[in-house]
């Protein structure tokens, strides 16, 4: 080995560069790296941007289509057909489907959602999921509708009240629809807030009231016994919402609650029962069936006509004083007390309604006096309480007794045969025998 060490080639001679050869050597590949930068940083610049244009016309063509379908939900939800809820519906879910869904967006599916359950019946797992979507801080006010009106589907319309009383102010749509859940609520606290109910609904009434808030004033001018009102508000509501088939199943059901036109009452329920079920919702559907029922039984059909009742009972909601009234009535007239007993054991009707459709049984069952007992426990000036004491004082043979309590049924509560066959019993002992028998 030499001992000198290694060769320095530096001072080798042919192999020796000198230092301005190195330093542009050097330079140029200095030049080619920041001209590679440079290449990548612009190419990366470009793909940046096209990302962010690809970004900007997507989040565009979400708004925009988010947009559309609020525009359209708006729309529809003014005649607020089942159709048109379903619609709107769809639209809303479509527009979200990509998780850009904005808190408006949201809000209105679940208004739909729920609007879609309370009037309609129909398809409670899409109404509670839309709710459950729903930001805990969202500051619109259809977010706290929705909320309210799950919770009167849960049957709390005390917490349903506080949601309304708590909800934010501001402009919504649609227009007064507060106005028409607290006129729900009222109702699903008992038939004797028809009165509170009737008159928040009268103070937003007008032409350019949705169908929904039409519907539920007939129901409260009913039960406050303006008949004539309530056929008025009816017509002109059909009126103004020609492809509402909800209404045409409102209309019969009142005419058989009324007992009057059986023969067209007939005639509308089989058209709609008829219908494959796109343009009539759930509760509709049991309103007409229980229309047919009606007529069934006031036609000596009682076994079609408690069947068609039966199949409606179900899916009457709690607040749909009108239509429960009618199912128990007329289960009562043709006699099935079992099925009216196992009814009241659910329905959970306040005072006085629960005693008197108790008394009510005990007569069905033949026992005139348990139905007296009760009835003398109850409010004395109502017309049932009265119906109900004259019939049972005529089972009992106190025909005399029996006299008054049927007069008064019978101003009450005119059209009844059944008080007409009791008061022809008295008079058969204590009147006109040849007026009794005619």
């Amino acid at each position: 080995m030499d001992p000198r060490g290694p060769a320095d080639i530096s001072r080798t001679p042919g192999l020796r560069l000198s230092e301005e050869t190195v330093d542009l050597i050097s330079g140029i590949h200095r030049r080619q790296r920041r001209r590679m930068l440079v290449r990548a940083a612009q190419a990366l610049a470009v793909a940046v941007l096209l990302v962010l244009a690809g970004l900007a016309v997507r989040t565009a063509a979400r708004r925009r289509g988010q947009s559309r379908a609020l525009e359209q939900a708006r729309e529809l939800t003014t005649d607020g057909t089942v159709a048109q809820l379903r619609a709107a519906a769809r639209g809303l879910e479509e527009a979200a489907q990509d998780g850009g869904a904005t808190d408006e967006t949201r809000a209105a599916l679940a208004l739909v959602r729920t609007q879609l359950l309370v009037e309609f019946g129909e398809d409670e797992a899409a109404a509670r999921a839309a709710t459950q979507a729903l930001p805990e801080d969202s500051a619109l006010p259809q977010a706290a509708w929705a909320r309210a009106m799950t919770a009167l589907a849960d049957g709390d319309p005390d917490d349903a009240l506080a949601r309304l009383d708590a909800a934010p102010s501001g402009e919504a749509w649609p227009a007064h629809h507060d106005a028409w859940i607290r006129a729900l609520a009222l109702l699903a606290r008992g038939p004797q807030q028809a009165p509170q109910a009737r008159t928040l609904l009268e103070q937003v009434a007008g032409d350019d009231a949705p169908a929904s808030h039409a519907r539920l004033l007939v129901t409260t001018l009913m039960m406050t016994g303006d008949t004539d009102a309530a056929l008025e508000q009816l017509a002109s509501a059909r009126n103004q919402h020609r492809t509402h088939m909800g209404m045409a199943a409102d209309e019969a059901l009142l005419h058989a609650y009324l007992r009057q036109e059986l023969g067209g009452v007939a005639d509308v329920a089989d058209q709609l029962l008829a219908e494959d079920g796109g343009l009539l919702g759930a509760r509709d559907r049991a309103h007409a069936r229980l229309a047919r029922g009606v007529v069934h039984v006031l036609g000596g059909e009682p076994k079609e006509g408690l069947d068609q009742i039966g199949q409606a009972w179900a899916v009457l909601p709690p607040w749909d004083h009108l239509a429960r009234e009618l199912a128990l009535q007329t289960a009562l007239e043709a006699g099935d007390a079992d099925r009216v007993a196992a009814w009241l054991q659910d329905a959970k009707l306040p005072e006085p309604e629960g005693g008197i459709y108790l008394a009510w049984v005990d007569l069905a069952r033949g026992d005139a006096t348990a139905a007296l007992a009760r009835l003398a426990k109850l409010p004395q000036e109502h017309p049932r309480v009265a119906y109900l004491q004259g019939l049972a004082l005529v089972e009992q043979g106190r025909h005399t007794e029996a006299g008054p309590w049927l007069a008064r049924a019978a101003k009450l509560l005119p059209g009844r045969t059944e008080i007409e066959v009791a008061q022809a019993r008295v008079d058969l002992v204590t009147g006109d025998k040849d007026a009794a028998r005619r």
